[in-house]
């Protein structure tokens, strides 16, 4: 896994046949949100919650994925975990750009 300033998202990749789970360090961090659509098992398993039409439903949406973020820190999957912080950062409305910062923290408390 990838934790550069300067790290690109390698849309290259061929998504449909990669388990990120199983092979975590093809994973490139990136600050903005390119290709949280796009990474498997997580996309499946946290696309299904992610709903924001209203804000109570944005509100249930982000305890659910707050939820799976923790059991994926539990796990110490942080592939799992940046995934699961893009749409509750995007459902609570935190700064995005304290998306490195928090991904740093992260890193410090799994390792």
């Amino acid at each position: 896994m990838h934790l550069l300033l300067e790290s690109k998202f390698d849309y290259n990749l061929n998504f449909s046949e990669i388990n990120f789970r199983k092979s975590p360090e093809l994973y490139v961090y990136d600050h903005t949100e390119r290709g949280v659509l796009l990474i498997e098992p997580y996309k499946s398993e946290i696309l299904p919650f992610w709903r924001f039409r209203t804000p109570e439903i944005a509100r249930e949406s982000s305890a659910k994925i707050y939820e799976m973020f923790l059991e994926y820190k539990k796990q110490k999957d942080f592939v799992g975990m940046d995934m699961a912080l893009v749409p509750t950062i995007k459902l609570k409305s935190i700064n995005p750009k304290m998306c490195l910062f928090i991904a740093i923290i992260l890193l410090l408390q799994i390792s």
